[in-house]
């Protein structure tokens, strides 16, 4: 198992869209802390690092028990699409449509 620093956990999630803010949430720290924690203005204690290392891991736990499958077709009838306005733009009158 490979160890990482916190900033070397952010950088690599962040290719994935996830932040150091969103990290924290997933571990239930504050994100002010945890932008501490990253950019080393505040070590983590002990029993933070193991707080961020168990919401990572159940975190990943999570994302391994989805089975993605195809969806069922809706038996909604597809929504009515709304037609464009008569109007065109750079001019200062917009009709209104009255029902």
């Amino acid at each position: 198992m490979e160890q990482k620093t916190l900033k070397e956990l952010v950088r690599e999630l962040g290719r994935y869209g996830i932040s150091s803010s969103s990290l924290a949430r997933i571990c239930g720290i504050n994100p002010g802390q945890m932008r501490h924690y990253v950019y080393d203005v505040k070590r983590p204690s002990p029993y933070t690092i193991k707080r961020i290392d168990s919401g990572i891991k159940s975190f990943a736990d999570t994302l391994q028990s989805f089975s993605l499958v195809e969806s069922e077709p809706s038996q909604n009838p597809p929504s009515t699409v709304v037609p464009e306005p008569d109007w065109t733009p750079g001019t200062t009158h917009i009709p209104v449509k009255t029902r």
